[in-house]
């Protein structure tokens, strides 16, 4: 009937008044009543063919299976123009919290699922990282990272070339997260992302009762799992290259061109916003002494230790850079002048402390460092002035013998 309707096929409650309207070229009986087809021949006579029984039922499933495949033609089209319009969104993305949202909710809706998230492979630690997470709860969303544990449901979406499917993770062999089970998620599809030979993450869609996912709905989401293997493999290039791009060689430290931009951005801010921002450079002491005696190779462990321990001494907000050849810089915005001098206090007394190879053949009987600082806006306005004091300062430790902490103007051990 609700076909009928939809093709605008006339309708009545009485086959008798139906059967007699003018234009009628085939009636088919499908109540299964063989008294309905002879009422209807004692009305029309044989001008109307009649189909009954077993020829009605296959053209009554003929028309039904060509509908279901009309609705399930055009569902595989408008998927795929949702998978092609999420293609367009991902290969506009550069920046890898844009394209992950984008994955995630994607997945969501096209699995019709009640949360979702993405974890990266970490190939150094041989960890799982979250990248990304949506419709879980706040304890759930800190998460940050896990191992892979020997039979563990992860080494097994990992290790499987297809997607993984869990109707009901209560009736399954697997080790689960108790965080996972805690958080009360029922049922998911897994699917392992891999580019050629490398393992990329995983991509989940997650709910919170138990479900059967239909294989239309596990073929989207894989779908869409290749294209954000692409989309994510290409952005993760890209924060290489860019890293590399900001990045000190040898120290794995932010490099001088690093340094100039985010120093001119704090300085910006610092003026914006009426701040003090303090500025230490940093000189190894006797470098070149050292390099002479033991060569270039040796000295350039020197500089990776040294930038080691400052980075361990500074705050998350502190930016470490590189200089250039011995020295180094260090920003510190929201600073005073006194409370950069604990810092590069206690950086050099790190410094000094620390076993370097060698160590004993220096000038001193040991590597140390010499640290000047300059703070913004008292010592200076501008990028040029701030670094020159900070300079001026540092040259001020080393006349006074090295191994030392200075401001501008003020000298401190």
């Amino acid at each position: 009937m609700k076909l009928a309707e939809k093709l605008k096929i006339p309708l009545t409650s009485n086959f008798e008044e139906l059967v007699t309207k003018d234009g009628i070229d085939l009636i088919i009986n499908v109540t299964g009543a063989r008294g309905v087809t002879e009422r209807i021949r004692k009305l029309i006579g044989n001008k109307i063919e009649i189909m009954e029984s077993g020829g009605a039922k296959l053209l009554w499933n003929l028309v039904e299976e060509k509908r279901k495949m009309e609705l399930e033609a055009r569902d595989r089209y408008l998927e795929q123009q949702t998978l092609y319009k999420i293609g367009l969104m991902l290969s506009s993305s550069e920046r890898r919290e844009e394209a992950l949202g984008i994955i995630i909710d994607s997945a969501i809706n096209l699995s019709n699922a009640a949360a979702g998230s993405l974890a990266l492979f970490e190939e150094v630690s041989g960890e799982m990282v979250m990248a990304y997470s949506k419709g879980f709860s706040s304890n759930f969303s800190k998460i940050k990272r896990w191992k892979l544990q020997t039979g563990g449901m992860t080494s097994y979406i990992l290790n499987s070339k297809t997607p993984v499917v869990i109707p009901d993770i209560t009736k399954t062999t697997f080790k689960i997260n108790p965080t996972v089970v805690k958080e009360g998620i029922k049922s998911f599809i897994a699917i392992p992302l891999a580019a050629e030979s490398n393992i990329v993450g995983i991509l989940y869609v997650n709910d919170f009762k138990p479900r059967p996912f239909n294989k239309n709905q596990v073929s989207i989401v894989s779908l869409l799992a290749a294209q954000a293997t692409f989309a994510i493999v290409n952005i993760l290039l890209f924060e290489k290259t860019e890293a590399m791009a900001i990045t000190d060689e040898l120290t794995k430290i932010y490099n001088h061109r690093y340094f100039v931009k985010s120093l001119n951005d704090e300085l910006k801010r610092a003026n914006r916003y009426q701040m003090n921002l303090s500025l230490i450079m940093i000189d190894v002491d006797y470098f070149k002494t050292y390099n002479d005696s033991h060569g270039h190779l040796m000295g350039n462990d020197i500089l990776k230790e040294v930038a080691r321990i400052l980075k361990n001494g500074i705050r998350d907000i502190d930016i470490l850079a590189r200089y250039g050849g011995e020295e180094f810089v260090i920003i510190l915005p929201q600073t005073e002048n006194k409370n950069a001098a604990a810092i590069a206090e206690r950086i050099r007394m790190a410094v000094e402390d620390f076993k370097f190879y060698k160590g004993e053949t220096q000038p001193a009987g040991k590597v140390t460092i010499s640290l000047g600082i300059a703070m913004f806006p008292d010592d200076g306005g501008t990028m040029a002035e701030l670094i020159d004091k900070a300079d001026k300062s540092l040259y001020q430790a080393k006349k006074e013998g090295r191994n030392k902490v200075c401001l501008y103007k003020h000298t401190s051990k």
